[in-house]
């Protein structure tokens, strides 16, 4: 109660300090769009393709809707209105977008960093680009102490790419610490792209309708971006630039479009994948009994999953765009399995082959947006999505109901709503964006949703409402406040002593301050505070947790950037952690879980000696009180303390 109090306080000095007149620029509106994929030590594959068009920007002028849906929070019906503005005005500014179509801060940022407005050019020049990582643990982990990890300690990221025109390539390498070889892990892609042909050959991801059946390793979720996420569609093939080790697929694949009129066209595209997944395989029964997502090869037990089950796909999506504001199409692809599977786990296969298969539809119009999709498992189980975005001059706002079969599998599938596995899950979502006048923002959603049957780990069907509402207020050009609230109700499990199961309703309730602002223009400031409470029903003790940090950051000039953090966090237990998506080297996103007691803090520098030459050093520590030690397992660290550093070399040429 104390610590809440102390929140109260805080809060209230931090609000007051947030409506004063300042001075403020622009901090990362990138970071906080990305905060919603967000994956702690991973290469997320929307943060590859958002650094790929930094360097190699869409003009705006000659794209298609399909290619900006990659955005986070760029809708298809952003899309269409940016596209049909820049043809309408040739003079037209990003600024001028943002106010026409209603984008947010976030979406502008990312729309003029990933984006040109620049005039069609004949041809472009050939580029390179090359990327080094290294990753070093200060404090040895108890798996390189008792050399149970087999190999160095050394963490290596390599990524070469290139092109000339329409055609394009790239190579990507990992090792993590205490694996064996400096290509563990690679990838690598070679593509051909105009206006009417697509052809990959390497490793690519495809996306597909609204990604009941396909969609990228990672997709949106609940968060600040309300209205987008709802009415996602396949922004079709993408090769595979991260280095996550799972749901990719290696091969070729080729799409074409082909014109009927000028308001009408067939898209075809065709895909061959072959590729060997890594797997816990039992060898008596000669079944696989679960797949691999860690991507981490250290000790022998690890080791023999590697590469040990056999996957091939073969698929082909038909779409017909009949005029401007409709389309249908029909997605489908078979998979076949070198051993059969055979796992409770329901974002995995079940069995050795099967086919999957989607039809998906959409009508639009210039305040409107409807979506539909059915689809079909291996196993003849069916899932239903539908979403719809209605947009007024101030007010948008997107509704989507999605219903999937409790034994519903689809591996290469993702799910917008309390789990993202498409399975097992009724709901029913509705988000809100209000502008009413440009400095002032309002958005928000609520989400119902429950379980057809029991899912791991509960007794009973898990039922739940959750809703959030958030307020932006740009105070001045330059100065930003932000003041969210959140809560959400759950079904939670609970075991009496006796050893009989009963079920509660768990309720988490998060409210969240933060302002940005400028002291000079070469020096920015950030600060959050976020108190957590959660109730269990009288099951257990209530907890809070209060997490807070302020950043500083200084740019003397363009060659030299220098910015930090230092956050404190206090929570009873992992129950009532905080989530704080922290900025970082390049290509890579942190979103540590802050919970017990302790500090964290990051130093981030950032030196170009040369246009073409990028030099990055972050240096991280985390601290907590009263324990001996710091994770668990093969990664446990003695001692209360965890100190990491990155280096990372970036060359443009």
């Amino acid at each position: 109660m104390t610590r809440f109090i102390l929140f109260l306080h805080i809060l209230l000095a931090f609000t007051c300090t947030a409506i004063l007149p300042c001075l403020a620029q622009d901090r990362g509106a990138v970071e906080n769009a990305l905060e919603a994929v967000s994956q702690e030590t991973d290469n997320a594959p929307i943060i590859d393709a958002i650094e790929y068009y930094t360097d190699n920007p869409l003009n705006l002028r000659k794209v298609k809707a399909q290619d900006l849906l990659f955005l986070p929070g760029i809708s298809s019906t952003d899309a269409r209105r940016i596209l049909r503005l820049v043809k309408k005005h040739p003079d037209i500014t990003y600024s001028m977008l943002a106010d026409s179509v209603g984008l947010s801060e976030n979406q502008q940022s990312l729309l003029e960093r990933c984006t040109t407005l620049r005039s069609i050019t004949s041809g472009k020049s050939a580029w390179v680009t090359s990327r080094t990582r290294n990753v070093q643990m200060v404090q040895q982990i108890k798996g390189l102490a008792d050399s149970s990890f087999v190999g160095s300690p050394i963490a290596l990221y390599q990524r070469f790419t290139g092109g000339m025109g329409n055609a394009r390539a790239g190579i990507t390498t990992t090792k993590a610490a205490g694996e064996r070889s400096f290509t563990d892990f690679y990838s690598g892609f070679g593509e051909y792209n105009d206006k009417f042909l697509q052809v990959v050959a390497g490793d690519y991801t495809i996306e597909s309708g609204l990604g009941s059946i396909l969609w990228q390793p990672f997709g949106a979720k609940k968060g600040g971006e309300v209205i987008a996420p709802v009415i996602q569609q396949g922004s079709g093939i993408s090769p595979y630039r991260s280095s996550t080790e799972f749901r990719f697929f290696r091969g070729a694949a080729v799409a074409a479009t082909m014109p009927l009129s000028d308001n009408s066209s067939v898209a075809a595209t065709l895909w061959y994948s072959s590729i060997r997944r890594s797997a816990t395989i039992d060898t008596v029964r000669g079944v696989a009994t679960s797949i691999d997502a860690t991507g981490l090869f250290r000790t022998t037990t690890e080791i023999a999953k590697q590469n040990s089950l056999g996957e091939q796909v073969m698929g082909g999506i038909l779409q017909w765009n009949i005029s401007t504001g409709v389309s249908i199409g029909a997605s489908a692809f078979s998979l076949q399995y070198s051993k059969p599977i055979e796992s409770s786990s329901s974002s995995t296969f079940l069995g050795q082959s099967g086919v999957l298969s989607a039809v998906h539809g959409s009508f639009v119009r210039q305040d409107m947006l409807l979506l539909g999709e059915i689809s079909r498992d291996a196993f003849g189980n069916f899932s239903a999505k539908a979403g719809a975005e209605f947009i007024e001059k101030n007010f948008k706002t997107a509704i989507s109901a999605r219903w999937y079969d409790a034994n519903f599998r689809s591996p290469f599938g993702y799910n917008f709503g309390e789990f993202s596995s498409p399975n097992n899950e009724i709901g029913l979502y509705a988000g809100w964006f209000w502008r009413g006048i440009p400095t002032f923002e309002i958005t928000g959603y609520c989400d119902i949703y429950r379980s057809l049957t029991p899912r791991f780990g509960l007794y009973v069907p898990t039922r739940g409402v959750d809703v959030l509402t958030e307020i932006r207020w740009k105070i001045s050009p330059l100065s930003t406040s932000i003041l969210r609230f959140r809560t959400e109700n759950k079904t939670d499990a609970f075991t009496a002593a006796d050893g009989s199961h009963s079920a509660y309703i768990r309720t988490v309730t998060s409210l969240r301050a933060e302002i940005l602002h400028s002291l000079t223009k070469q020096v920015r400031t950030r600060a959050r505070i976020e108190a957590v409470a959660v109730d269990f029903d009288n099951i257990y003790p209530s907890e809070i947790g209060v997490v807070g940090f302020a950043e500083l950051w200084w740019q003397p000039d363009e060659q030299l950037k220098i910015g930090g953090r230092l956050a404190y966090y206090s929570t009873d237990s992992y129950n009532s952690a905080r989530w704080t998506f922290e900025p970082s080297v390049p290509g890579v996103l942190g979103n540590p879980a802050l919970y017990g007691n302790g500090a964290r803090s990051f130093i981030l520098i950032n030196y170009a000696p040369l246009p073409q030459i990028s030099l990055w050093v972050q240096y991280s520590v985390t601290a907590k009180n009263t324990v001996t030690s710091l994770g668990s397992g093969s990664t446990e660290i003695s001692g209360n303390k965890e100190q990491k550093a990155i280096f990372q070399v970036d060359i443009s040429l």
